[in-house]
This record gives C-alpha cells, sequence and structure tokens, in this order.
C-alpha cells in the first residue's frame, strides 16, 4: 500500500486540480470502452511499457475504486511499477489522469 504523504499522490492531486479547472470534464460511467484506438496505443506504449495486458488489468482496478482519492492511490502504484516519467511524458499522464476525471467526475481528490 502507498504511503498517504508520498509524493506522487500531490504530484497526481495537483494534476487532477489542474486539469478540473483547465478542462470541460464530461462524466463517463467506465473507463472500459472509453479509449479511442489511438489513446489506448499511446498510453499502452507510453504508461505501461508496450503491455496491453497491463493496462487492461490497470484500466480494470482504477475502474472500480470508490472515488478519485483511491484511484490515485492505484495509480501511484502503476506510475512506480511502470517508472512513469513526469517530465518526458507529462502530457500522455495528463490524457491518462483526465480520463480518471471523467469516470470520477463527482469526486475531487482535494
Amino acid at each position: 500500500s502507498v504511503a498517504t504523504d508520498h509524493p506522487l499522490i500531490l504530484q497526481f492531486r495537483s494534476i487532477d486540480k489542474n486539469l478540473r479547472s483547465e478542462r470541460v470534464i464530461l462524466p463517463i460511467e467506465s473507463l472500459i470502452g472509453s479509449f479511442t484506438l489511438t489513446e489506448k496505443l499511446q498510453f499502452i506504449n507510453t504508461l505501461f511499457g508496450g503491455s496491453s495486458e497491463a493496462f487492461g488489468t490497470a484500466t480494470k482496478k482504477l475502474n472500480e475504486q470508490l472515488n478519485m482519492a483511491g484511484a490515485i492511490l492505484y495509480l501511484v502504484e502503476i506510475a512506480e511499477t511502470n517508472s512513469w516519467n513526469f517530465i518526458k511524458s507529462l502530457e500522455i499522464i495528463e490524457e491518462f489522469v483526465l480520463k480518471l476525471c471523467r469516470r470520477y467526475a463527482h469526486s475531487p481528490s482535494a
């Protein structure tokens, strides 16, 4: 489990907050089936080391969280497991988090 003061939690919360203030958050019922083929390939290749299986498992588990705060805790594990590069891949990470904002449109993390 992830420590509540983990630096990545703060980073994801800040991304969540910025996205919610800068973008229109259109709620979606489920993450499953919400990705275009282009998005899916981009996320798989950049954030999941090319593994569609890892992407599938992660999105399923992210989809089952109670709220955005829960999703972020799991996102920290995913980011660490896959060594996300927040400098090089920030735009793609933000697009992925935006999907979560839409899935958890009514429960901002902070």
